[in-house]
């Protein structure tokens, strides 16, 4: 194969690539000031390298110039070319170069002389090395060791960022270094623990109890101070060891989904250890990559931060593994041990610019919406960006009848406009990527979508990004699983299918920003707000929704668990203040459903005796008392059904002079009623129908698997354009007339000048 030849030999090559904002958009900017077209190909397959260099060249053919490099990872031996062993970090030798890095490199830059990279070093600790330093790496308390550094293995990470160093300092010795743009790190647990991951709670490494029994003593300082904490009398500081999968499900047993913190706070003191921990992890990333690339700065990212994804049932979304459910029927939360909580403040680090993950697998197929498993719209306002992993199933290869993929030509046309509109109306990125066999291997692929994609990705960077009004704001509490007990069960329900059930289909497009997103000057101003975990209300917090969301005529939705607790101690007088009616604190589990009713205009327009819910239970149970059912001050908009013991309301509307509040006992809200809330609010309402919207100020999306006309509304008159035939529809429309053909997607620009 022809050999590449860099007409710049300098190995550091000076060319360097910054993340940039303009009218918006986000844009991968050269030194010199050029934009990269964004649309970009990653192959992880190098096994068969003709095969894989076949698959690159499809996306060569279809004038995509953005690949991704992948240093290659033995995963049975658990070795890489960069560390294989305690203090060896060598170099591939040139036959491991041929399909390493240096040759992924020629082969495509031989198809494609204007191609430009992004490098994905993955994590690596070798087996020789792991065996000969077995308390640095996580294990389980059934003695289950994994492969992955304990977070708490400061000796175990030191050597790893030597490999991590080891990855750049090669590349930037190639030929076709300044052709890098940018090194994206993927961790094994993509942000969370391996443990955590297979279904285990507890690190009970030798790093790790080390790490907490320096962190108990921290805390505490005294014997007595740690015995009245843990209201344990015979506990001692140097006694304190990690607690085990077997106490914490014995506990657990006589737990609410809600525990009084008291009752669990030796287990807390442990999840607060990890909070710190996974800070130091990402950062320490994060500034050994900086570091790296100081000579020659180059956009830096991260796959982790997963805060869209609480609740996510891992092992049972992809392969039915139950044991991990306990006999109780939950499911462990992941974040919460992983420390992968409470985000914010890692957003607003300086000095690196991507997060980049995989899209969300729970229901992907055509007519569900999309959506990133990272926290995304967060960044915009920290100035970095979300890259996605648009990995979608086709008819090709192994995995040809997983759930999501796309199985005609109309499928994968329809499926994949979906996702480069998410990307469009969102204002992030997104990338092709084949992390199993062949996805895109099929030249019908390329001519149904991705040459349209292509095109469409490649013109937005002359698009202004303009944010709107009209749009849903799903506010997560990323600090909210602290307040469980430790299971996964109500996140799944009320945040994770709540965006897939309700908000996708609700005729409004929506967002997904962190309660901590809040305070941030430029945090955008919606209609519509959705709190579906704001578990923890007190005084602080209770300022901060006033200031930001409480006012102004909006309205803002809150689900069942709304200030449960204060933080130190449950009970009922955080949402009793927050919507100035008094609710009492029902010490019961229970599953929740709500039957809607009444002739008021929110819910005048809805089916006769709709009913949501679902059937997972959780407790305890916030409900207004009878005294405050009586006295009224709220609209009654639904009935509680729980159990024998409440008739109540389930479902009410508080209107104060500045604001709208509507309360729940259960979820997730279907779509119907999340419309009948933004319309309520003064939100405009883009679809009638229960088809994915997706839009900006500047761009809109329906995606949609029902046959028959449909209606595209605009919030005001503006030129409109059909971004797949090119063709001004008219200059100042306040509506979109089309016939949908199933499945399909629509595209449409609004600007004066053709986009």
């Amino acid at each position: 194969m022809k050999k590449f030849s860099s007409s710049n030999p300098s190995p550091a090559g000076r060319t360097t690539y910054r993340l940039e904002f303009r009218a918006g958009r986000p844009l991968i900017v050269s030194g010199d000031g050029k934009v990269i077209p964004p649309s970009c190909y990653c192959d992880c397959i190098v096994g068969n390298f003709d095969e894989w260099v076949a698959r690159n060249r499809d996306f060569v053919e279809s004038g995509v110039h953005l690949y991704f490099l992948s240093p290659l990872h033995d995963w049975t031996s658990l070795s890489s070319l960069y560390w294989t062993d305690d203090g060896v970090y060598p170099h591939p030798r040139e036959e491991q170069a041929a399909k390493d890095v240096d040759g992924q490199a020629h082969a495509i830059l031989a198809m494609d002389p204007q191609a430009l990279f992004y490098v994905r070093p993955s994590e690596a600790v070798p087996k020789a090395w792991s065996v000969k330093h077995p308390g640095e790496m996580q294990l389980s308390s059934s003695g289950q060791r994994l492969d992955q550094l304990s977070l708490a293995a400061t000796f175990g990470w030191e050597h790893f960022h030597r490999y991590l160093r080891n990855v750049v300092a090669y590349c930037e010795a190639r030929p076709w270094a300044d052709r890098i743009v940018g090194y994206m790190y993927f961790a094994m647990g993509e942000g969370l623990t391996n443990l955590a991951c297979n279904g285990f709670t507890f690190d009970v490494s030798d790093a790790m109890q080390e790490a907490f029994r320096r962190h108990v003593r921290t805390k505490y300082g005294t014997d007595e101070a740690l015995r009245a904490a843990w209201n344990d009398p015979a506990i001692a500081l140097d006694a304190v060891r990690v607690p085990t999968e077997a106490e914490w499900k014995a506990k657990r047993e006589t737990l609410l989904h809600w525990p009084e913190p008291a009752s669990i706070q030796r287990e807390r003191d442990f999840f607060e250890l990890q909070a710190v921990l996974f800070r130091r992890y990402v950062r320490d990333i994060m500034g050994t990559l900086r570091e790296a690339t100081a000579a020659r700065p180059v956009l830096l990212g991260i796959d982790a931060l997963k805060q869209p994804m609480m609740g996510w049932l891992l092992n049972q979304a992809f392969g039915r593994q139950d044991w991990i459910t306990d006999p109780m029927g939950d499911y462990p939360e992941m974040t919460l041990p992983s420390g992968a909580i409470d985000v914010g403040d890692l957003l607003d680090d300086e000095g690196w610019d991507v997060v980049i993950t995989p899209s969300d697998y729970t229901a992907r197929s055509v007519g569900y919406g999309w959506e990133s498993e990272g926290v995304n719209d967060s960044l915009r306002l920290r100035g970095k960006t979300m890259l996605v992993e648009n990995d979608a199933r086709t008819w090709m290869g192994q995995e040809a009848e997983t759930l999501g993929a796309f199985l005609t030509p109309a499928e994968v046309r329809a499926g994949l406009l979906r996702n480069t509109a998410w990307t469009l109306t969102r204002g992030h990125l997104h990338y092709w990527m084949n992390v199993g066999s062949s996805y895109f291997h099929d030249p019908k692929i390329h001519e149904a979508a991705v040459r349209d994609e292509r095109r469409l990705l490649d013109a937005s960077i002359n698009w202004p990004h303009r944010e709107t009004e009209h749009a849903l704001c799903l506010v997560i509490d990323d600090s909210s699983p602290r307040h469980e007990n430790g299971t996964a069960g109500y996140q799944q329900v009320a945040t994770l299918w709540q965006r897939h059930l309700g908000l996708a289909h609700c005729g409004v497009p929506y967002r997904v920003h962190l309660f901590s997103d809040l305070v941030r000057h430029n945090m955008p101003k919606y209609r519509t707000y959705l709190f579906p975990n704001l578990f923890e209300v007190n005084d602080e917090r209770l300022a901060v929704l006033r200031r930001t969301v409480l006012c102004g005529g909006r309205l803002a939705i809150f689900g069942p668990a709304t200030g449960i607790t204060n933080g130190a101690k449950l009970g009922a007088e955080g949402i009793s203040r927050l919507l100035d009616v008094e609710f009492e604190m029902v010490s019961k589990q229970a599953p929740r459903r709500v039957l809607v009713h009444g002739s008021h205009p929110l819910t005048a327009p809805l089916p006769a005796s709709l009913t949501y819910g679902d059937s997972y239970a959780y407790g305890p149970i916030l409900i207004p008392t009878r005294a405050a059912v009586k006295a009224g001050g709220f609209t009654v908009l639904g009935s509680a059904t729980t159990f024998w013991g409440i008739n109540k309301p389930g479902l009410i509307l508080k209107e104060m002079p500045d604001c709208k509040m509507v309360w729940s006992v259960a979820m997730p809200l279907p779509a119907n009623l999340l419309r009948e809330c933004c319309r309520y609010a003064g939100s405009h309402i883009w679809c009638e129908e229960d088809d994915v919207v997706l839009a900006s100020e500047t761009v809109a999306a329906v995606h949609s698997v029902k046959a028959g006309p449909r209606t595209l509304l605009l919030p005001t008159p503006r030129p409109v354009w059909d971004l797949l035939t090119g063709e001004k529809l008219g200059a100042a429309m306040t509506r979109v007339q089309m016939v949908i053909t199933p499945p399909e997607t629509r595209l449409f620009y609004f600007g004066d000048d053709a986009p």
